[in-house]
């Protein structure tokens, strides 16, 4: 958690306006939230900062989310991660954990979902770190 004892989220998403307008709704759930726009970016984020969560779209235009979440393991970053995407395909889910997600958002979904997701999966690995 952020000094502020609120999630603090990395929001990597390529569509301006949803990042924008999610970003604004996790503020108001009191959710602290960065946007990313490409795995660039969303790599540099992570060196930059500590983030409780990266809520991650698979397509980034150019880049893929499989592309930004390998780059996150490969650096060391073991923060957990959300997938958002509009594409379902059945063997997805299953392929993801194998890669270390924590859980799977089918866009579209409504940001109070998408809060409840964020605020789970930090509190799951936040015991998890008690635990060990």
């Amino acid at each position: 958690m952020s000094e502020t004892n609120r999630p603090k989220v990395l929001l990597v998403d390529d569509e301006d306006r949803f990042r924008s307008i999610m970003i604004k709704i996790l503020k108001l759930k009191g959710i602290e939230a960065r946007g990313a726009a490409t795995a660039a970016e969303a790599l540099l984020a992570v060196a930059e900062e500590t983030f409780d969560a990266v809520l991650l779209d698979m397509r980034l235009g150019e880049d893929s989310g499989l592309d930004v979440l390998r780059g996150l393991r490969a650096a060391g970053v073991e923060t957990e991660v959300i997938v958002l995407t509009g594409h379902a395909l059945p063997e997805l889910p299953a392929d993801l954990a194998g890669e270390g997600v924590s859980d799977y958002l089918l866009k579209p979904v409504e940001p109070d979902e998408i809060a409840a997701r964020i605020e789970s999966v930090v509190e799951r690995a936040q015991a998890l770190r008690r635990l060990l």
